[in-house]
């Protein structure tokens, strides 16, 4: 198989039925959702033999050495994969490795991904207990059984040889079984007719259809373990290439602009950083260490407000130790609520008399605390009343 020799081609529905056809070379052939490689049956040999009780690779491996001593190529040439199989016996399919390499190449190369690959005789109508033939050119293709056929080719397309022919491939008693018929496509019916009257064989009605267009499922395929099909994904991938490049480019866009914003947002920070830093050592020359500039810098303007008398948000620790060394501890069930806002913790309570509230406020600011007093309801024995307390000036 060449990739510029001419090939012939057909499109089928998905019952089967050919809606297009042509000839042309492989890197022209129609883009399909699957494409199967039909190869001539000459090309196919099949032995029927007996094989051991062993699966998968480990049958794989011996195949070729099975069929040795039924073919002149040595084992290392020959791709031999299971047709069919049934207990101990089965039917191998053989066929040259050189070749498959070839062909394999020649689809490569045309970037045609083949399914699968069988020989030409399986597109035949399958009967039971009856041989199918057609005619293609000067050969003649024979179907035997769900996974047996061959093809015979006369030269001078002399067709009085075809009886004898097929009395010698009736009498390989191991290889192919009496068939009851003989059936054929269209006009070769009536030729086919003859030559089952003189094999004593039944002849069938002929089949009025393309013999091409076959919607049986094939029983085997030759594209197997070296010559096995890429990925299912890989092909569908393939066939929406197009889709998948534009998918890509838009994908790579998306990164890159996704990194570009990355990367600018990392410069201003960068840069903000360094002007923090050129600020912090322009305003705190003294300071030689610089770690976090920010975190720095709000340290040294709260040491600032405490030099200035001004108290920061985090001297609420440090107030409220000073008012519980002061007043003590309020029992909590005086206790109404304790609220920091301002710079001030507001506490609200209840106490038996007022006098004893306004005890608490001479304690506070007797040391250097601020300290409002405000009265609130009376309740039974008890005066709700508020302390706003604050640090003094220093």
């Amino acid at each position: 198989m060449k990739e510029q020799s001419l090939h012939e081609w057909m499109v089928l529905d998905r019952n089967g039925q050919a809606i297009r056809h042509g000839t042309t070379n492989l890197s022209e052939l129609p883009i399909c959702n699957e494409t199967e490689v039909v190869i001539p049956t000459r090309l196919v040999n099949f032995i029927d033999v007996q094989v051991p009780e062993v699966t998968g690779k480990r049958l794989d491996a011996v195949l070729p050495f099975i069929v040795e001593e039924f073919v002149l190529s040595s084992p290392d040439e020959l791709h031999v994969v299971v047709a069919s199989r049934k207990g101990g016996r089965a039917t191998l399919a053989i066929i040259k490795k050189a070749w498959m390499k070839e062909c394999i190449n020649a689809l490569f190369a045309a970037k045609v991904h083949a399914k699968r690959m069988f020989p030409d005789f399986l597109l035949l109508a399958l009967k039971e207990d009856a041989w199918t033939f057609t005619q293609k050119g000067s050969s003649f293709l024979v179907r035997t059984s769900q996974t047996e056929g061959f093809e015979f080719n006369l030269a001078d397309n002399d067709g009085s040889l075809v009886p004898h022919l097929l009395q010698m491939a009736l009498n390989e008693k191991d290889q192919f079984s009496q068939p009851a018929g003989l059936i054929a496509y269209g006009e070769l019916a009536k030729t086919v007719t003859a030559w089952a009257g003189k094999l004593g064989i039944h002849a069938g009605a002929a089949i009025e259809q393309e013999w091409q267009s076959n919607s049986l499922s094939v029983p085997f395929n030759l594209l197997q373990r070296e010559f096995s099909p890429p990925n299912d994904l890989l092909q569908k991938l393939y066939q929406f290439r197009t889709c998948v490049v534009i998918l890509a480019l838009i994908l790579a866009m998306q990164c890159s602009l996704t990194l570009i914003d990355v990367g600018i947002q990392y410069r201003q920070s960068r840069q903000l950083d360094q002007e923090m830093i050129s600020l912090f050592k322009a305003s705190f020359p003294e300071s030689t260490t610089i770690v976090d500039a920010p975190l720095q810098m709000q340290r040294k303007l709260d040491e600032i407000k405490h030099a200035g008398g001004e108290v920061g948000s985090s001297d609420f620790e440090p107030l409220l130790a000073r008012i519980s060394q002061t007043m003590g501890a309020i029992p909590l069930e005086k206790l109404i609520s304790m609220a920091y806002q301002d710079r001030k913790i507001i506490i609200a309570f209840r106490v038996e008399s007022l006098d004893q509230a306004e005890a608490f406020q001479k304690k506070l600011v007797s040391a250097g605390l601020i300290a409002n007093l405000e009265k609130g309801h009376v309740i039974g024995a008890f005066t709700e009343v508020q302390l706003t307390i604050s640090e003094g000036l220093k």
